[in-house]
């Protein structure tokens, strides 16, 4: 592809080739404590290019060997959202999640 005259391209003319995408049967490689930390307080991961999750629900995906549907909630037994062993991980409905949330907030005031 031809460009204009003093043009530079977003990539700098480097070509990638299957850029953004995996080969069948090769998995993300995942780096364990890596990522950012949001305002929330939760660990964001790249899990591949252009694809972030948050820590404990792609942790938790892996275990259950499903994808998480958007009503259930992935909570911190201990409290600690940076702490996201599988033994402090348990799925939570809406309801259920909402009532372990208030009774948090009351124990704290």
């Amino acid at each position: 592809m031809a460009f204009s005259k003093g043009h530079i391209p977003w990539n700098k003319g480097l070509h990638i080739e299957n850029a953004g995408t995996f080969k069948q049967g090769h998995a993300p490689t995942y780096f364990p404590q890596s990522g950012t930390i949001t305002k929330g307080g939760y660990r964001l991961i790249t899990i591949a290019p252009n694809k972030r999750a948050y820590e404990h629900r792609y942790i938790m995906e892996k275990h259950l060997n499903r994808k998480l549907k958007r009503s259930e909630h992935v909570h911190h037994i201990n409290h600690n959202k940076l702490d996201n062993r599988i033994e402090n991980l348990e799925v939570l409905d809406n309801v259920a999640h909402g009532r372990e949330s208030a009774i948090t907030r009351w124990r704290t005031v």
